[in-house]
Protein backbone atom coordinates (compact mmCIF):
# COMPACT_ATOMS: atom_id res chain seq x y z
CA UNK A 1 0.00 0.00 0.00
CA UNK A 2 2.84 2.38 0.81
CA UNK A 3 4.52 1.70 -2.51
CA UNK A 4 1.25 2.11 -4.39
CA UNK A 5 0.55 5.41 -2.60
CA UNK A 6 3.98 6.77 -3.48
CA UNK A 7 3.66 5.70 -7.10
CA UNK A 8 0.22 7.26 -7.39
CA UNK A 9 1.43 10.52 -5.84
CA UNK A 10 4.40 10.63 -8.20
CA UNK A 11 2.19 9.91 -11.22
CA UNK A 12 -0.45 12.52 -10.41
CA UNK A 13 1.61 15.27 -8.76
CA UNK A 14 5.38 15.03 -9.03
CA UNK A 15 5.99 13.87 -12.62
CA UNK A 16 3.52 16.26 -14.34
CA UNK A 17 4.98 19.15 -12.34
CA UNK A 18 8.55 18.19 -13.26
CA UNK A 19 7.54 17.84 -16.91
CA UNK A 20 6.00 21.31 -16.90
CA UNK A 21 9.02 22.86 -15.17
CA UNK A 22 11.39 21.24 -17.66
CA UNK A 23 9.41 22.61 -20.60
CA UNK A 24 9.43 26.08 -19.05
CA UNK A 25 13.19 25.89 -18.46
CA UNK A 26 13.69 25.26 -22.19
CA UNK A 27 11.05 27.47 -23.77
CA UNK A 28 11.16 30.63 -21.65
CA UNK A 29 14.85 31.55 -22.27
CA UNK A 30 14.47 30.68 -25.95
CA UNK A 31 11.39 32.86 -26.38
CA UNK A 32 13.03 35.69 -24.44
CA UNK A 33 16.11 35.54 -26.66
CA UNK A 34 14.04 35.58 -29.85
CA UNK A 35 11.95 38.55 -28.73
CA UNK A 36 14.46 40.78 -26.94
CA UNK A 37 17.98 40.04 -28.22
CA UNK A 38 19.48 41.52 -31.39
CA UNK A 39 21.54 39.72 -34.01
CA UNK A 40 23.28 41.02 -37.17
CA UNK A 41 21.93 40.24 -40.62
CA UNK A 42 23.88 40.12 -43.86
CA UNK A 43 23.10 42.42 -46.78
CA UNK A 44 21.27 39.64 -48.59
CA UNK A 45 19.23 38.77 -45.51
CA UNK A 46 18.36 42.41 -44.92
CA UNK A 47 17.24 42.81 -48.52
CA UNK A 48 15.07 39.71 -48.33
CA UNK A 49 13.49 40.86 -45.08
CA UNK A 50 12.67 44.16 -46.72
CA UNK A 51 11.01 42.29 -49.60
CA UNK A 52 8.94 40.35 -47.07
CA UNK A 53 7.82 43.62 -45.46
CA UNK A 54 10.22 43.80 -42.51
CA UNK A 55 12.11 47.08 -42.24
CA UNK A 56 13.45 49.38 -39.57
CA UNK A 57 9.95 50.92 -39.43
CA UNK A 58 8.36 47.60 -38.46
CA UNK A 59 6.36 44.91 -40.23
CA UNK A 60 4.32 45.96 -43.26
CA UNK A 61 1.04 44.15 -42.58
CA UNK A 62 -0.34 45.23 -45.95
CA UNK A 63 2.47 43.48 -47.77
CA UNK A 64 2.05 40.44 -45.53
CA UNK A 65 -1.64 40.21 -46.47
CA UNK A 66 -0.76 40.52 -50.14
CA UNK A 67 1.47 37.43 -49.92
CA UNK A 68 -1.36 35.27 -48.57
CA UNK A 69 -3.55 33.24 -50.98
CA UNK A 70 -6.17 35.57 -52.44
CA UNK A 71 -4.39 38.65 -51.09
CA UNK A 72 -4.39 41.93 -53.03
CA UNK A 73 -1.47 44.12 -53.95
CA UNK A 74 -0.89 46.53 -51.09
CA UNK A 75 1.47 48.91 -52.89
CA UNK A 76 -1.05 51.75 -52.67
CA UNK A 77 -1.99 51.05 -49.08
CA UNK A 78 -1.24 53.91 -46.69
CA UNK A 79 0.24 51.56 -44.11
CA UNK A 80 2.46 49.98 -46.74
CA UNK A 81 3.60 53.41 -47.95
CA UNK A 82 4.49 54.49 -44.41
CA UNK A 83 6.35 51.27 -43.67
CA UNK A 84 8.19 51.37 -46.97
CA UNK A 85 9.99 54.46 -45.68
CA UNK A 86 11.92 52.21 -43.33
CA UNK A 87 15.33 50.97 -44.35
CA UNK A 88 16.78 47.47 -44.39
CA UNK A 89 17.52 45.87 -41.05
CA UNK A 90 21.25 45.43 -40.47
CA UNK A 91 20.77 44.35 -36.88
CA UNK A 92 17.44 43.36 -35.41
CA UNK A 93 15.48 40.97 -33.27
CA UNK A 94 16.58 37.36 -33.39
CA UNK A 95 13.04 36.30 -34.30
CA UNK A 96 13.56 37.69 -37.81
CA UNK A 97 15.88 34.77 -38.37
CA UNK A 98 12.80 32.56 -37.95
CA UNK A 99 11.10 34.64 -40.64
CA UNK A 100 13.97 34.01 -43.06
CA UNK A 101 13.79 30.28 -42.37
CA UNK A 102 10.02 30.26 -42.87
CA UNK A 103 10.47 32.06 -46.17
CA UNK A 104 13.10 29.56 -47.29
CA UNK A 105 10.78 26.57 -46.77
CA UNK A 106 7.74 28.33 -48.22
CA UNK A 107 5.59 28.83 -45.11
CA UNK A 108 2.79 31.44 -45.41
CA UNK A 109 3.27 34.94 -43.97
CA UNK A 110 6.97 34.45 -43.13
CA UNK A 111 7.30 38.02 -41.86
CA UNK A 112 5.04 37.12 -38.95
CA UNK A 113 6.46 33.64 -38.33
CA UNK A 114 9.11 34.89 -35.91
CA UNK A 115 6.62 36.93 -33.90
CA UNK A 116 4.19 34.02 -33.71
CA UNK A 117 6.99 31.70 -32.57
CA UNK A 118 8.20 34.09 -29.86
CA UNK A 119 4.64 34.66 -28.67
CA UNK A 120 3.93 30.93 -28.40
CA UNK A 121 7.17 30.31 -26.52
CA UNK A 122 6.73 33.13 -24.01
CA UNK A 123 2.99 32.85 -23.38
CA UNK A 124 3.09 29.06 -23.62
CA UNK A 125 5.85 28.93 -21.00
CA UNK A 126 3.76 30.93 -18.54
CA UNK A 127 0.61 28.86 -19.13
CA UNK A 128 2.41 25.52 -18.89
CA UNK A 129 4.29 26.66 -15.79
CA UNK A 130 1.00 27.53 -14.12
CA UNK A 131 -0.74 24.46 -15.50
CA UNK A 132 -3.45 26.62 -17.09
CA UNK A 133 -5.05 25.47 -20.36
CA UNK A 134 -2.34 22.84 -20.28
CA UNK A 135 -3.62 20.51 -22.98
CA UNK A 136 -4.33 23.13 -25.64
CA UNK A 137 -1.06 24.96 -24.89
CA UNK A 138 0.91 21.71 -25.10
CA UNK A 139 -0.76 20.98 -28.44
CA UNK A 140 0.43 24.29 -29.92
CA UNK A 141 3.95 23.83 -28.56
CA UNK A 142 4.05 20.27 -29.90
CA UNK A 143 3.01 21.53 -33.35
CA UNK A 144 5.69 24.22 -33.16
CA UNK A 145 8.31 21.65 -32.19
CA UNK A 146 7.22 19.32 -34.99
CA UNK A 147 7.47 22.17 -37.51
CA UNK A 148 10.94 23.10 -36.27
CA UNK A 149 11.99 19.45 -36.54
CA UNK A 150 10.65 19.28 -40.10
CA UNK A 151 12.46 22.47 -41.11
CA UNK A 152 15.77 22.13 -39.25
CA UNK A 153 16.40 18.44 -38.64
CA UNK A 154 14.62 16.37 -41.27
CA UNK A 155 16.86 17.51 -44.17
CA UNK A 156 19.93 16.51 -42.14
CA UNK A 157 18.40 13.14 -41.22
CA UNK A 158 17.93 12.31 -44.87
CA UNK A 159 21.70 12.27 -45.27
CA UNK A 160 21.96 9.49 -42.68
CA UNK A 161 21.42 9.34 -38.94
CA UNK A 162 24.85 7.91 -38.12
CA UNK A 163 26.64 10.62 -40.11
CA UNK A 164 25.01 13.54 -38.29
CA UNK A 165 27.18 16.21 -36.74
CA UNK A 166 27.16 16.24 -32.94
CA UNK A 167 25.42 19.62 -32.71
CA UNK A 168 22.76 18.56 -35.21
CA UNK A 169 22.21 15.32 -33.32
CA UNK A 170 21.68 17.20 -30.05
CA UNK A 171 19.35 19.63 -31.81
CA UNK A 172 17.34 16.76 -33.25
CA UNK A 173 17.08 15.01 -29.90
CA UNK A 174 15.97 18.26 -28.22
CA UNK A 175 13.11 18.72 -30.69
CA UNK A 176 11.99 15.12 -30.28
CA UNK A 177 12.21 15.27 -26.48
CA UNK A 178 10.20 18.50 -26.37
CA UNK A 179 7.57 16.99 -28.65
CA UNK A 180 7.28 13.89 -26.43
CA UNK A 181 7.00 15.99 -23.25
CA UNK A 182 4.27 18.13 -24.77
CA UNK A 183 2.47 15.06 -26.08
CA UNK A 184 2.54 13.68 -22.52
CA UNK A 185 0.88 16.84 -21.19
CA UNK A 186 -1.60 16.79 -24.06
CA UNK A 187 -2.71 13.28 -23.16
CA UNK A 188 -2.53 13.40 -19.35
CA UNK A 189 -2.96 17.09 -18.51
CA UNK A 190 -1.01 19.22 -16.07
CA UNK A 191 -1.48 16.96 -13.05
CA UNK A 192 -2.91 17.64 -9.62
CA UNK A 193 -0.61 20.62 -8.89
CA UNK A 194 -1.96 22.89 -11.62
CA UNK A 195 -4.48 25.67 -12.17
CA UNK A 196 -6.54 23.31 -14.32
CA UNK A 197 -6.87 20.88 -11.42
CA UNK A 198 -7.62 23.70 -9.00
CA UNK A 199 -10.62 24.95 -10.97
CA UNK A 200 -11.66 21.51 -12.14
CA UNK A 201 -11.28 19.81 -8.76
CA UNK A 202 -14.51 21.16 -7.28
CA UNK A 203 -16.47 19.98 -10.30
CA UNK A 204 -14.96 16.54 -10.12
CA UNK A 205 -15.54 16.40 -6.38
CA UNK A 206 -19.20 17.33 -6.75
CA UNK A 207 -19.65 14.61 -9.32
CA UNK A 208 -18.21 12.10 -6.90
CA UNK A 209 -20.54 13.21 -4.11
CA UNK A 210 -23.61 11.04 -3.87
CA UNK A 211 -25.92 9.61 -1.34
CA UNK A 212 -23.96 6.91 0.47
CA UNK A 213 -25.53 3.49 0.72
CA UNK A 214 -26.42 2.89 4.31
CA UNK A 215 -25.94 -0.36 6.05
CA UNK A 216 -29.69 -0.88 6.18
CA UNK A 217 -30.24 -0.19 2.50
CA UNK A 218 -31.72 -2.51 -0.06
CA UNK A 219 -29.91 -5.03 -2.17
CA UNK A 220 -31.08 -7.03 -5.12
CA UNK A 221 -32.06 -10.58 -4.49
CA UNK A 222 -31.44 -13.47 -6.80
CA UNK A 223 -34.93 -13.18 -8.35
CA UNK A 224 -34.39 -9.46 -9.13
CA UNK A 225 -36.60 -8.19 -6.28
CA UNK A 226 -35.32 -5.68 -3.75
CA UNK A 227 -34.65 -7.34 -0.44
CA UNK A 228 -33.98 -5.59 2.84
CA UNK A 229 -30.34 -5.93 3.86
CA UNK A 230 -29.95 -7.63 7.23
Amino acid sequence: MIRMGFAQTAATRVMPLLTRLLIVAVLLPLGWRLAFSSVPFSSAESARLQELGVTTAGVDLGKVRSTLPGGKDASNNALATATAAGGPIREGRALYGISLTADRVGLPAPALAGWVTAFLLLVGSVLIGLGAFTRITAMFIALLSATAFWVDCLPALRSGYWSLDGAVLVHTGAHLALFILCANLLLLGGGALSVDALFGGSARGSKGKGHPVSGGGRKSGGDGRAVEKE
